[in-house]
């Protein structure tokens, strides 16, 4: 049988944390793997605009003005000359 003084301490103990030491930790947690993400993400260009495309709409476009062409006649004579 021990016949000293019994000594108890509860520094070292450690109990339950309470629910919002638990949250908090979590948090503390999660955002500091957020943080580290960030810092690790690579840095994407963005990508440029593409380049004008021409449409055409069915029936909307105009007919083009027909040059006036020479007659054949006129074509011989000069030949001739």
């Amino acid at each position: 049988m021990y016949d000293g003084q019994m000594e108890m301490s509860f520094a070292g103990a450690r109990g339950r944390a309470s629910v919002r030491q638990r949250r908090l930790s979590r948090a503390q947690w999660w955002f500091q793997r957020m943080r580290k993400v960030v810092d690790e993400a690579l840095d994407f260009q963005p990508v440029p605009a593409p380049r004008p495309q021409q449409t055409w709409f069915p029936g909307a476009h105009r007919q083009p003005a027909l040059a006036p062409q020479p007659s054949p006649a006129s074509e011989s004579d000069r030949l001739a000359a």
